[in-house]
């Protein structure tokens, strides 16, 4: 088996470390944290990459207890305040609100089944 092939797969079994062996290709370590960060910006191919590589989907993200599955139900909520804010405002026309509504919303659920499937829960906190 090829080096290279070896060190990705050494990579991916070491799940919630700090640590992140340079396989060749630049990845953002393999952390929780990185993992509500992939959550936030709606990166699905990011988030399946963490998961797959062992990221702990239940890990708390801050000392609240606080889940990514909680970082994603925030952001969402937050997102269509602006959208609200944006259309009041005159900023955006109805049919443009619709469009990034249900561009959102799309991502979104598609990230809560994502995490959900992979045994995500949110903290009693959210």
């Amino acid at each position: 088996m090829p080096f290279r092939m070896v060190l990705a797969r050494a990579t991916c079994a070491m799940g919630n470390c700090e640590v992140c062996l340079d396989i060749g290709v630049a990845h953002a370590p393999m952390t929780t944290e990185r993992l509500a960060e992939a959550v936030r910006d709606r990166d699905i191919p990011e988030v399946i990459r963490l998961l797959e590589c062992g990221v702990d989907v239940n890990h708390p993200i801050d000392n609240r207890g606080h889940t990514v599955l909680d970082v994603l139900l925030s952001e969402h909520q937050e997102l269509f305040g602006h959208f609200a804010d944006a259309h009041g405002a005159g900023a955006v026309d109805g049919d443009d609100l619709h469009d990034m509504f249900e561009e959102q919303h799309t991502k979104t659920m598609n990230l809560f089944q994502l995490l959900r499937k992979h045994g995500a829960s949110a903290s009693a906190d959210s």
